[in-house]
């Protein structure tokens, strides 16, 4: 066995027990036969646990103690590990000096907020007023919109009632008797071959016949007739011949007759679906609102989005309805309905122009840019004949001084913090700033204007 290894175990030790003083006296010689021979126990466990340990052991590199030997011809590392750090090194001062530095730079410049309260008028009619005082009333133009649609809704009748209805149609009255023109007068009888009578709703003339080569050649008037009663029997289908009682006896009976090409209708006798005042009311209630929706969204979804609408500037009216309380065949009753949509709108840039031209009267002398603009609108007063609108308009303008940001940017590329300081005095209206250049080592801003970040506020 080698004496040149070792082990990561420890060999075990053995310990004796430990023997009180008085008793090591009376047992000295047995003591120290018995620690002669614990010796020679131990030191043989331990031997075999080293032989134990070296006979399983395998070598680790890197763990033994001995370098290990370079085989021959082997390049050595050290040149590619320091061209490697000169690399690194070289890279890292590139970085901090080209890459790296920037320059922050915050500028806050002092605000100036102007209250107003104003009463402002616009008109389809009006010009845009560019010279505005302190006191210059504000009129801006407008656009009046106009819009108008129809819808006919069917609504379920809940009422009932008894119902005598005489049928209605039209007959065509023909003469063939003479040239001269024949008056009828109202309720004039028309009867059919089963004696079923109808009567002429309004008083009406029939033209007088043609005479051509001798010959007859009859004229014809279309009217309106109802039945003489109520009823469903009277309904009717087109009648070939219509004859006039009130001409029996006389020349004229076979002159003057009627036919009819469609048959008449409406006679009823019995109970029938009628629509109530509620059903009446709730049904022109959601006709008007669906009209409204409808001229909504014909007006407003064109306007140009420069255009401001605020509440009472549009204005929605019926102009048209007929109610048919007729139920149908399902109980239905109908309303026609046509309704008109007006609507003034102005440009809000006008009315933000006008406010920054009175406001600027009441500034100090100088360049302004307006930064923030907040208006609330009041209740609106509209005249939609004329096109015209009032309403109050109040709200804060904020403005702070104009500067050339451009001009300033040029300015600040290789500048240390004093140079800039002094480019910061010279800027009208400051009120604070702020210089911050990255890394920690950079004195001056960087000559590449692209690593120079400007924030005005």
């Amino acid at each position: 066995m080698s004496k040149d290894f070792f082990s990561t175990k420890k060999p075990r030790q053995s310990f004796s027990d430990i023997i009180p003083i008085s008793k090591q006296k009376n047992r000295k010689l047995e003591g120290d036969q018995a620690i002669k021979k614990s010796e020679e126990k131990a030191s043989i466990e331990i031997k075999e646990e080293y032989i134990a340990v070296a006979e399983n052991f395998q070598p680790v590199q890197g763990i033994s103690g001995q370098r290990p030997r370079l085989s021959a011809g082997r390049i050595p590392r050290w040149p590619f590990v320091s061209f490697f750090l000169i690399a690194v090194l070289a890279g890292l001062v590139y970085l901090g000096w080209k890459v790296l530095p920037r320059a922050e730079i915050k500028i806050s410049l002092k605000k100036n907020p102007i209250v107003f309260n104003e009463n402002v008028e616009v008109g389809k009619n009006f010009n845009l007023n560019q010279n505005y005082s302190s006191s210059t009333l504000i009129k801006l133009p407008a656009e009046l919109f106009t819009e108008n649609r129809n819808l006919s809704l069917s609504f379920p009748a809940s009422g009932k009632e008894k119902i005598e209805n005489k049928a209605q149609g039209k007959i065509v009255v023909y003469n063939s008797y003479s040239s001269d023109p024949q008056v009828l007068v109202v309720n004039t009888r028309f009867a059919t071959s089963d004696n079923k009578i109808f009567h002429l709703k309004k008083s009406v003339t029939v033209p007088g016949a043609k005479i051509q080569e001798g010959k007859i050649i009859s004229s014809l008037l279309e009217v309106d007739v109802i039945a003489d009663e109520a009823g469903a029997e009277y309904n009717i289908g087109p009648v070939a011949k219509f004859t006039i009682p009130g001409f029996k006896g006389s020349p004229k009976y076979e002159g003057f007759y009627a036919k009819s090409d469609q048959p008449m209708a409406g006679g009823f006798v019995g109970e029938k679906a009628v629509p109530t005042e509620k059903d009446i009311k709730d049904a022109e209630a959601k006709i008007n609102q669906n009209l409204e929706d409808i001229l909504k969204m014909a007006i407003f979804p064109q306007l140009p989005k420069e255009f401001k609408i605020i509440d009472g500037s549009s204005k929605f009216e019926i102009v048209n309805k007929e109610i048919n309380k007729e139920a149908d065949k399902e109980n239905n009753f109908s309303i026609f309905a046509e309704a008109k949509m007006k609507l003034i709108a102005f440009r809000e840039k006008d009315l933000r122009d006008a406010l920054i031209a009175k406001a600027l009267f009441r500034l100090p002398e100088g360049d302004y840019e307006t930064v923030k603009f907040d208006v609330e609108y009041g209740a609106s007063r509209s005249d939609f004949d004329k096109g015209e609108m009032s309403f109050p308009a109040k709200g804060q303008l904020i403005f702070q001084s104009k500067i050339d940001t451009d001009l300033f940017r040029r300015q600040v590329p290789g500048k240390s913090e004093i140079e800039l300081k002094t480019l910061f005095f010279a800027l009208p209206g400051l009120e604070k700033a702020q210089i911050r250049f990255w890394p920690i080592y950079v004195k001056k801003a960087p000559k590449d204007i692209n690593k120079v970040k400007i924030t005005i506020e």
